[in-house]
């Protein structure tokens, strides 16, 4: 399922790369922790607009979950789908 959610296009024609996608899930994957948006864009390699677009998509198939703190820092954590999320493409993109 997880595959099948990542090679998905996004109704204005934007097509999740899977690549990308694993880039974006390893750190909230292996740290274990929230990640600002820009620490997290930054950590995967990708331009902020980019980013954007995967967060949405990612948020959308409940791969992540965002919570706002009062001053208005967006934190980003993985949710239990997107770790398994995570397992099977990086398991997908490495032949295994």
């Amino acid at each position: 399922m997880a595959i099948e959610v990542a090679m998905s296009e996004t109704s204005d024609g934007f097509r999740v790369d899977n690549y990308v996608l694993v880039r974006l899930l390893k750190p909230l994957h292996e740290g274990n922790r929230e990640y600002r948006k820009t620490e997290l864009q930054m950590s995967a390699r990708v331009n902020y607009d980019t980013f954007l677009r995967y967060l949405v998509v990612m948020q959308k198939d409940k791969l992540v979950h965002v919570r706002q703190m009062e001053d208005g820092t967006e934190l980003i954590s993985i949710t239990e789908l997107g770790a398994n999320a995570y397992n099977d493409l990086s398991r997908w993109n490495h032949g295994g």
